[in-house]
């Protein structure tokens, strides 16, 4: 048996808890929303929240806006947030996992040309609207939740 073949995960044994919890989403910082992609959206649309927080390994948060339709979801506000902390100005991908309490974990973020871009700055938080104005209550970030989700 070739080490090619060792090395393949065996499908049976993929945790069920993650199945289409991760997704990638292309910025466009021409556009004024970013499309989360449909598949995603048809498995999650009960559970997701009008405002979003992307949260990273750096523990950087920032505050979405999503407008939710029939079949699809864009991310209307908090775009220019985005593109500036993680230097998209010519455009990339994010790959993210979706969590509960109203939160999307940033994996990865890669530019236009799928390079991979550090992410350089920590503890920024970008929010679209002060908490105590907001109608749901904001999931709290403390240390142990970053070591939890570090470790999925």
């Amino acid at each position: 048996m070739s080490t090619l073949n060792s090395k393949k995960k065996d499908p049976s044994k993929v945790d069920k808890d993650l199945d289409g919890l991760v997704f990638y989403v292309e910025v466009n910082p021409a556009l004024n929303a970013i499309l989360i992609p449909s598949l995603f959206y048809s498995r999650h649309a009960q559970t997701l929240q009008e405002c979003m927080i992307i949260v990273d390994e750096r523990r950087n948060r920032v505050q979405v806006r999503i407008m939710k339709g029939y079949r699809s979801a864009h991310i209307v506000e908090g775009i220019d947030s985005l593109i500036a902390l993680y230097r998209l100005h010519s455009g990339g991908t994010i790959k993210m996992r979706y969590l509960p309490k109203q939160v999307f974990y940033l994996i990865k973020v890669r530019d236009r040309k799928m390079r991979a871009l550090p992410i350089l700055q920590q503890n920024h938080h970008a929010m679209l609207v002060a908490p105590s104005t907001m109608k749901e209550k904001q999931p709290s970030f403390e240390e142990s939740f970053f070591q939890k989700v570090e470790t999925l």
